[in-house]
């Protein structure tokens, strides 16, 4: 590979996980009030967190269904 390529690769990738990494600052702080006001109602483990949030049709990044992992990565990803 040359230098150049090489170079290009790195700021290619370095601007994707930018990217990527601002998508999901932007996810996270959309869910935050949705998941403050779930424990509010008193659910408190991510796994009941993760049940009323797949009972509200409320989807994933990816429009999956919610786990208590998943919870568990936006609540670290917040701090």
């Amino acid at each position: 590979m040359t230098e150049a390529r090489k170079t290009n690769l790195e700021v290619a990738s370095a601007l994707g996980l930018a990217a990527r990494n601002a998508k999901a600052e932007a996810f996270v702080s959309s869910i935050l009030p949705v998941i403050a006001r779930i424990r509010a109602s008193g659910l408190a483990t991510n796994a009941d967190i993760a049940a009323e949030l797949n009972a509200r049709q409320v989807r994933t990044p990816r429009g999956g269904q919610w786990s208590a992992i998943k919870v568990q990565q936006v609540l670290a990803r917040a701090v």
